[in-house]
């Protein structure tokens, strides 16, 4: 066996594997880009999921994101039944639950604090407490959206937990509808 040959064999085999690899990668990178580019912008994607944004107040001008479907999380009466020191109602779906504190819960500390400061109330009493973050607060109510990933997700009008607070700044009650998120993909990116 002639060791000079096979060698200069093994050489020019590698070597038009390497440009056939390099001809499929820079294709494969090609159609990426072209897919891209004939992306909609989010406007359109946004119309295409039927949301309508209110006019003026929502800044679209460089925006990214992701369009979420999905539907409301059926709870059962095990899983409400761990709640504790609270009565808690189940709607007839399923998908809200309703609790009220057997006792006022003083939270007038936190409420002085970073909007995250909520966190360990909302994890002790409530199911998939950690999936939420602070949106806004209105008199005696305050609005928490989910989390989609590390990401906060909006969903219309419809916040999916509510904590409702009297004027001493106790929390007395919860209201709390968990989404299940997943992510749509644009008709131009389907295959």
């Amino acid at each position: 066996m002639n060791w000079s040959r096979t060698k200069s064999i093994f050489i020019v085999t590698f070597f038009l594997l390497n440009i056939f690899l390099g001809w499929q990668f820079s294709d494969l990178v090609r159609n990426q880009l072209v897919t891209i580019e004939e992306s909609p912008e989010i406007l359109e994607r946004l119309d295409e999921n039927n949301i309508d944004l209110p006019e003026g107040e929502v800044s679209v001008n460089h925006a990214r994101g992701v369009v979420l479907e999905g539907g409301r999380t059926t709870f059962t009466e095990e899983d409400v039944e761990e709640l504790p020191e609270q009565e808690v109602e189940l709607s007839q779906s399923g998908s809200t639950i309703t609790s009220q504190f057997d006792e006022p819960i003083d939270i007038s500390e936190l409420l002085e604090g970073e909007d995250s400061s909520l966190q360990p109330l909302l994890s002790q009493y409530m199911l998939y407490g950690n999936d939420y973050v602070y949106a806004r607060s209105e008199e005696n109510f305050i609005y928490f959206n989910q989390l989609y990933g590390q990401v906060e997700a909006h969903v219309n009008d419809d916040e999916p937990l509510v904590l409702e607070i009297n004027d001493e700044g106790e929390a007395i009650a919860i209201h709390n509808a968990t989404l299940l998120l997943k992510k749509t993909i644009p008709k131009t990116e389907r295959y």
